[in-house]
C-alpha cells in the first residue's frame, strides 16, 4: 500500500490511509457498509425507504435537540427582563455563527469518507476529532473578538465562556452521530442524543425555577452536549476506537483542504439568519434582538427535516457518483429534490399564513410584529432545503469547492 509519513524520516504512521492490516481492521470493529444497507435500485420508492429508516432517527435526534433549545429559549423569555433576554439571544446567535468554524465543514467530508472507505472509519474519525479540536480553539478566539466588537456586558461574557467551551463538545457530538449516520444506523445515536436533550431542558427548568441570571440558561447548552458526548462515546467504541495514534499530518491536511469550502458555505448559510441579529444589536439595541429572535428560531427549527434528508442522501450519492455522473446517481438526485420540495414548500406557506398566530400564542401579543420576518425567513428556509441537495450532489462528485 501507499506509505504516508508524519514529518521527516521514514516511520510509517499507524492509521494512515495506506495498507490496512488485520490488527488495524479489528480495531474498527464490525462495520456495515453503505452498499449493504442502502437498496441497490435507486427508485423513488427505494429512496423513500432509506430516508424513512435513517432520516427518521436523524429527525428524532435533531428534533429533540432543537426542541430542548427552544424550550429553554421560552423559559428564558419568561424569566428574564426584555433587555436581558436580548443579551441572551445575542450571545446565542453570535455563538451559532462562530460554531460553524468549530465544525469546519468536516462532518460532510467525513460522512463521504465513512461511506466510501468503511475499513478506515476509525482513522477517519480520529482525524476528524483532532481537526475539530484545533478548529474549536480557533472558533473560541473568533468568538472573543466578536464579543468585544459587540460590547458584551459582564453577564454576556460569562455566557461567552460557557458557549466557547461547548464548541468542542457540540462538534464531537456531531462527529459521533455522523459515524452512525454514514452506516445508515443513525438509530444507534438516539438514546444518547435524547439524554442530552432531557438534561438541557432539566437544567433550563432549574434555572427558571430558581430565578437564575441569564448565564444559567446558556449553561444548559454545554450541559446537554456533555451528557450526549458521554453516551455516544461509550456507544461508538463498540464499533471503532478513535485514537491520536490513528491520525497523521497528511490526512489532517487533506481533510482540512476538503472541508474549508464547506465551512465557508456553512457560515454564509447561517448568515441568512444571524447577520440580521448582529445588525439589529448594533443599530437598534437588545430590545430589537429580543423581538426578532422568536421568528428566526421558529424558521430555523424546521431545517432539521431537510438536514435529516441530506444526511441520508449524501452517503447514497457518494456511493453512486464516486466514478462520476451516472443514471442511478441522477435518479437519486431528482428523487431527493422532489422530496425536498414536498416537505419544505408547505412550511413556507404555513409561515406566511399562520406566523402571527403562532408567535402570539407562544411568545405573547408583543411579538405579533415579528410575523412578517417569520414569513420571509420561512421561504428562505425552502430555498435552503433545495440548496442542500444540490450541495450534496456536488460534494459526492468531489466538486464541493
Amino acid at each position: 500500500g501507499r506509505a504516508l509519513f508524519l514529518g521527516s524520516g521514514n516511520r510509517r504512521v499507524r492509521g494512515a490511509p495506506g495498507k490496512v492490516n488485520d490488527r488495524q481492521r479489528s480495531g474498527a470493529g464490525p462495520v456495515t457498509t453503505v452498499g449493504e444497507t442502502l437498496p441497490g435500485r435507486l427508485s423513488l420508492r427505494d429512496l423513500l425507504k432509506s430516508v424513512g429508516r435513517n432520516s427518521g432517527a436523524l429527525t428524532l435526534t435533531g428534533a429533540a435537540s432543537k426542541l430542548a433549545t427552544f424550550v429553554v429559549l421560552i423559559l428564558a423569555n419568561r424569566a428574564l427582563p426584555r433587555e436581558e433576554f436580548g443579551g441572551y439571544a445575542l450571545v446565542l446567535a453570535t455563538a451559532e455563527i462562530i460554531r460553524v468554524v468549530a465544525a469546519f465543514g468536516v462532518d460532510q467530508v467525513s460522512l463521504r469518507a465513512f461511506a466510501r472507505e468503511p475499513a478506515l472509519q476509525a482513522h477517519t474519525l480520529s482525524n476528524t476529532l483532532i481537526l475539530k479540536a484545533m478548529s474549536s480553539a480557533t472558533a473560541a478566539i473568533l468568538f472573543a473578538g466578536a464579543a468585544w466588537y459587540l460590547r458584551f456586558t459582564p453577564e454576556m461574557w460569562v455566557g461567552f465562556a460557557l458557549l466557547a467551551a461547548d464548541f468542542f463538545l457540540g462538534s464531537v457530538t456531531l462527529s459521533l452521530v455522523t459515524f452512525h449516520q454514514a452506516n445508515v444506523r443513525a438509530d444507534r445515536a438516539v438514546p444518547g442524543m435524547l439524554a442530552g436533550a432531557v438534561a438541557s431542558v432539566a437544567f433550563g427548568a432549574g434555572a427558571f425555577a430558581l430565578h437564575a441570571p441569564m448565564p444559567a440558561f446558556l449553561a444548559s447548552v454545554p450541559v446537554g452536549n456533555g451528557i450526549a458526548v458521554a453516551g455516544l462515546w461509550l456507544l461508538t467504541r463498540r464499533w471503532v476506537s478513535p485514537s491520536t495514534r490513528l491520525a497523521s499530518r497528511v490526512s489532517l491536511r487533506r481533510l482540512a483542504r476538503s472541508a474549508w469550502p464547506l465551512a465557508v458555505a456553512g457560515v454564509m448559510i447561517l448568515l441568512y439568519f444571524r447577520i440580521s441579529t448582529l445588525m439589529l444589536a448594533k443599530l437598534s439595541g437588545l430590545s430589537a434582538v429580543a423581538s426578532y429572535t422568536p421568528a428566526y428560531k421558529l424558521s430555523e427549527a424546521f431545517l432539521l427535516v431537510p438536514a435529516a434528508l441530506t444526511g441520508t442522501t449524501l452517503p447514497l450519492l457518494a456511493s453512486t457518483l464516486r466514478n462520476g455522473p451516472s443514471r442511478a446517481g441522477t435518479a437519486a438526485y431528482r428523487s431527493a429534490m422532489s422530496i425536498a420540495v414536498a416537505i419544505s414548500v408547505p412550511f413556507g406557506i404555513g409561515c406566511s399564513v399562520l406566523g402571527q398566530f403562532v408567535l402570539v400564542h407562544v411568545f405573547g401579543p408583543s411579538y405579533a410584529g415579528s410575523a412578517f420576518a417569520l414569513g420571509v425567513l420561512g421561504w428562505a428556509t425552502v430555498l435552503m432545503a433545495l440548496n442542500q441537495q444540490s450541495g450534496n450532489a456536488l460534494l459526492a462528485l468531489d466538486r464541493g469547492t
